[in-house]
């Protein structure tokens, strides 16, 4: 798998808002760590905040047409990107993990890419020589003004936005660019879409709305690295979890934790850390939300940071259940005392191999919590909503990638990590020689 440098920009944006969100957390004493909340979730009402149609409309009123030339003929692949750029009101430009509402097909010089269920945008594709022509790519120029759906509620066409922030807000408007450039790895049918600057960000616009130049809410993203998802889930594996849920009871002044039923997760296997998901309440419409554990270079620990975004769900604020906003939902760690936020608001877990078992198991060290943080403008769905500690993740490699492997190279002395890639013998961790398992130290 293919990695580049993400938005240079974008990453420098990422780190002025991220200190600002800091500046905003709030701090001890231990009451203003401590949330109380009882609202329910909701998940079928459509949640219209900002004056706009919003995504979760445009693919209902999608879903219930049946004229879409899409449907009629679709001869796309189902996509993943690790991580794609999001903006929010609260954090800025940020991370979205597993983003998967992506499908694409190249085929005939010609390559077609749909978001979020729409119909396809077309791009031509280009054999000259490029910036990543001798890692075997070809360059792509997609037509961005395509109109993706148009029903009664408006005409939505791609298009490509302009990010600018300021201390106050954060602002997305429709821009004149009428192409996008990408890039084509026939190899692994990786499709790459770099961000050159804020300038570049792709989105979903409703030309007959009431502000054609804003994106549909929730539609902008930036710097997909596309995978198909065949790609992706050769290496995931199954996994099972276990953890206490945390709670400071006020009265007492006491911490208190009660175990929690734990389950099975799933756990991407990539060269640079983890993404898990399953391990977040369902309850809070989480429980498909992936995040990222980023793997420390001696390969010992991994990091949970806080700038990624794992879901953004809407909750009544009202007891008549009629009014609702948005909570956008992050990782970040307290101490388990509940007396600070934890160094950079980051949850540090440890990485242990068995080898008798053959599993990797990715636990918290007790002091730190693995918490959710929500951001919203409603100040009583604000601030933490659920802390864990004694976390620990169990990964089986049971995972197709690793069968694979072992059929087609049991008679070879060849030597692969647990994602079925060929390793040198310098490597050190669980590897695969002639279909077992061993730990290579």
């Amino acid at each position: 798998m293919k990695k580049f440098l993400l938005l240079t920009l974008a990453a420098a944006t990422v780190t002025v808002v991220m200190a600002q969100q800091k500046a905003n957390l709030p701090k001890s004493p231990v009451e203003n760590l401590v949330k109380k909340n009882t609202n329910k979730a909701f998940n079928t009402k459509v949640v219209n905040l900002d004056n706009t149609i919003t995504l979760k409309q445009l693919k209902a009123d999608f879903a219930k047409a049946q004229t879409s030339k899409r449907a009629a003929d679709d001869n796309g692949e189902q996509g993943i990107s690790e991580q794609v750029y999001v903006i929010n009101d609260f954090m800025g430009v940020t991370q979205k993990n597993m983003f998967s509402e992506i499908k694409y097909y190249v085929a005939d010089k010609k390559a077609y890419l749909s978001l979020y269920g729409l119909d396809y945008m077309e791009g031509t594709v280009e054999t000259a020589s490029n910036k990543y022509s001798s890692m075997g790519a070809d360059s792509i120029t997609f037509n961005l003004g395509t109109v993706g759906f148009e029903s009664k509620n408006g005409k939505f066409v791609y298009g490509a936005a302009t990010v600018a922030m300021t201390k106050t807000a954060i602002t997305a408007t429709r821009n004149d660019m009428t192409t996008i450039g990408a890039y084509y790895f026939a190899e692994n049918k990786e499709l790459y879409i770099p961000a050159l600057s804020m300038n570049h960000f792709i989105a979903i616009f409703n030309e007959n709305g009431e502000n054609p130049t804003a994106p549909v809410a929730g539609t902008l993203i930036a710097n997909p690295d596309i995978q198909p998802a065949s790609n992706i889930n050769k290496y995931v594996s199954k996994a099972t979890w276990t953890a206490k849920e945390m709670s400071y009871n006020s009265q007492t002044n006491q911490v208190e934790t009660k175990d929690l039923a734990g389950g099975d997760a799933h756990v991407y296997l990539a060269y640079d850390g983890y993404y898990v998901s399953g391990i977040y309440p369902a309850s809070l419409g989480l429980d498909d939300a992936w995040v990222f554990m980023e793997k420390s270079d001696d390969g010992t620990q991994v990091t949970i940071s806080a700038d990624q975004v794992l879901g953004t769900v809407a909750f009544y604020v009202d007891e008549a259940r009629t009014t609702t906003d948005e909570v956008i939902f992050t990782p970040v760690s307290l101490l388990t005392d509940y007396s600070n936020w934890a160094d950079g608001e980051a949850s540090v877990l440890f990485i242990e191999d068995d080898a008798k078992t053959e599993t990797t198991t990715i636990s918290s060290d007790g002091m730190t919590s693995v918490s959710l943080y929500g951001w919203s403008k409603t100040k009583d769905l604000a601030g933490t909503w659920f802390d864990m500690t004694d976390l620990a993740i169990t990964i089986t490699y049971e995972l197709d990638g690793i069968n694979e492997v072992k059929t087609t190279r049991s008679n070879s002395d060849v030597t692969y990590n647990m994602a079925g890639q060929r390793i040198s013998k310098d490597y050190k961790g669980l590897v695969i020689r002639n279909g077992k398992k061993f730990i290579k130290k």
